[in-house]
């Protein structure tokens, strides 16, 4: 935490405020700005490839966090039961109390729904990756 304030307050905050100094002077975007001075021309690419690659992530977290607000407007949690669409033999419901004999492999229904049905996780990477799901894309 340290370094990361020290670089933030050194290195992070003043390039930010050059950069819209510079940008506001010049009439220039974030990459073009940094034109002026042909050695920095990698800041520019650099920053543009970081606030895309923020934007790509917390599109994703975005997209199941609408998801699960929509499915919490049905009667019963979908997470809550374990269907037997998404769920397997380990599947143990979280709405209710239940004693299990082998509880070292036991996932929870909502643990199921997470990992099973939003993000549609395989096993292993020999699987593929899989196509792009149409309810998180939407």
């Amino acid at each position: 935490l340290i370094p990361y304030l020290i670089v933030l307050t050194f290195i992070g905050r003043p390039l930010y405020f050059m950069e819209l100094a510079l940008g506001q002077f010049s009439s220039y975007g974030g990459v073009k700005t940094w034109k002026i001075v042909p050695a920095f021309k990698g800041v520019g690419f650099g920053q543009t490839f970081g606030a895309w690659a923020i934007v790509t992530y917390y599109c994703s977290l975005m997209a199941i966090t609408v998801f699960y607000f929509v499915q919490s407007f049905s009667y019963v949690l979908p997470w809550s039961v374990c269907d037997p669409a998404w769920s397997n033999d380990l599947c143990v419901d979280s709405s209710g109390n239940f004693s299990i004999s082998n509880i070292s492999n036991a996932q929870s229904s909502s643990e199921q729904y997470f990992y099973n049905y939003v993000l549609n996780h395989y096993e292993t990477i020999d699987d593929g990756i899989g196509l792009p799901d149409w309810r998180l894309a939407i």
